[in-house]
């Protein structure tokens, strides 16, 4: 059997309960639009739902006519694909992004001034996703301090996700919420600087 080409554009506008037959060969069926749900089946098999955004892909095999039918009681108008391969599209990140001071208000927390007690980081900051995280550890990295002047770092939940060793920074791209609190048997000032980039948009 010959393929259609790489993607075929087509429009339908249906009528209310009208069904809809469509000779069209190829694997790939892709929904652009869709004002309203309707049913289709393939080469008159069962009908299932189609939606904007839906789409399906049967290679290896192929299809050789689709059949659509309006079940609402107004005109539907569908954009879609048919063809031998799907393309796929991922919106650009199109967000601009600033630099902001600690989520946390402050430019150092003395986690050892709070003994056990978390400190969480929020991953959205006045209505704004984070981008980035830094956080680093200016407690002191000296043979006495530095068993004992670490970070624990953990998930939203307060599963622990790492450590933090002093003098080091730890970051990446997320907007995850974390939470950090100083190690077990900490008596000295363990100071941490919390950076974030937010995105404006």
């Amino acid at each position: 059997m010959i393929q259609r080409k790489f993607l075929t554009p087509h429009k339908l506008t249906l009528a209310p309960g009208q069904l809809c037959d469509l000779p069209a060969t190829g694997s790939v069926f892709s929904c652009k639009s869709c004002t309203l749900p309707i049913v289709m089946c393939v080469d008159g098999g069962e009908e299932f739902p189609v939606d904007a955004g839906w789409s399906f892909n049967l290679a290896p095999d192929n299809f050789r006519f689709l059949q659509f039918r309006n079940v609402t009681t107004v005109p539907v108008i569908i954009n879609f694909f048919t063809g031998s391969n799907l393309m796929s599209y991922t919106a650009p990140d199109n967000r601009q992004k600033v630099a902001s001071t600690d989520s946390q208000g402050s430019d150092q927390i003395n986690l050892a001034a709070l003994g056990a007690n978390p400190v969480p980081i929020p991953g959205n900051f006045a209505g704004h996703d984070r981008k980035q995280i830094f956080i680093t550890n200016r407690g002191t990295n000296d043979s006495d301090t530095y068993n004992t002047n670490y970070i624990i770092l953990m998930d939203s939940a307060g599963k622990f996700f790492g450590i933090i060793w002093p003098q080091t920074t730890w970051t990446a791209e997320t907007n995850a919420d974390f939470i950090i609190k100083s190690g077990p048997g900490c008596t000295t000032a363990l100071r941490v600087v919390v950076g974030e980039l937010y995105y404006v948009q």
